[in-house]
């Protein structure tokens, strides 16, 4: 179901959503001493980015993450790691194609 052009994005996107967060403190833990990208203090957070195709064959997920010293949206390194990912979606050539922001 989740691997066809018309499932349902909220399901989706809450299962790809359930998959990532389910791995982050794993990923962490295998990166001992993996700084902020943005204040090089110890990471507790991977801010992450999905690129998926679902639908291809084979279903794809990637993760793009970078690694923050915050949990907190509203924190200096988690508004410049967002404003590096909008940069990044606003540059990428094939924009116009389907860009998803999930909430």
């Amino acid at each position: 179901m989740f691997c066809s052009r018309d499932a349902p994005r909220d399901i989706t996107s809450r299962w790809v959503s359930n998959l990532v967060d389910t791995h982050e403190e794993e990923v962490l833990a295998r990166n001992p001493g993996c700084a902020c990208l943005y204040c090089g203090k110890p990471a507790i957070k991977l801010q992450t980015t999905l690129a998926i195709t679902l639908h291809g064959d084979p279903p794809t997920i990637q993760v793009l993450c970078q690694p923050l010293c915050t949990k907190n949206r509203d924190d200096a390194c988690a508004i410049q790691a967002q404003e590096t990912i909008d940069q990044g979606i606003g540059n990428y050539p094939g924009r116009g194609t389907e860009v998803y922001r999930g909430s």
